[in-house]
Formats: structure tokens, C-alpha cells, sequence
């Protein structure tokens, strides 16, 4: 494996969204009783994306830009915690 194909492997694992997201969307979404029709889904899943805040979403960003900092400082080695 070459050393671009390993950095990069190392970025994209750094790089892993944050899925505070995701999984702030799917508690809304499935919970009983569950969507019974692809239509009901979809209106389960705008109406959560519209509850998300600023605030939310301020920290989504922020937890980015630490990540990518990190990954600035370590030169793009791999951190075990992130």
C-alpha cells in the first residue's frame, strides 16, 4: 500500500462524521408506533430535521473543527480517540 493510499486511510478515519446527528434524527423518527408507510417516514424525518437548533448544530461544528485540528497537529496520524 502506498503512503498516499495509508494517509489517506488515516484522514478518513479521522474524518468519520459526527453522528450526533444521524442519531438525533432516527430517535425521532423510530419510535413506536413506527412509520407504517414510505410517505409517514418522510414526514417524520423533515419534522426532525426542523427541531434541530443552532445550537445543535454549533456544536456539530465545533467538534470539526477540533477534529481537524488535531489532525493538523498530529500530521494526520491516527488518534485512537476521535
Amino acid at each position: 500500500m502506498s503512503v498516499v493510499m495509508v494517509s489517506m486511510a488515516v484522514l478518513i478515519h479521522n474524518f468519520v462524521p459526527d453522528f450526533f446527528l444521524w442519531g438525533y434524527v432516527k430517535d425521532q423518527v423510530y419510535v413506536p408506533p413506527l412509520p407504517a408507510s414510505i410517505p409517514e417516514l418522510k414526514v417524520r424525518i423533515r419534522t426532525a430535521i426542523v427541531t434541530i437548533t443552532a445550537d445543535m448544530l454549533q456544536t456539530v461544528w465545533n467538534e470539526l473543527d477540533y477534529r481537524v485540528d488535531v489532525c493538523r497537529i498530529t500530521k494526520g496520524a491516527h488518534i485512537e480517540h476521535l
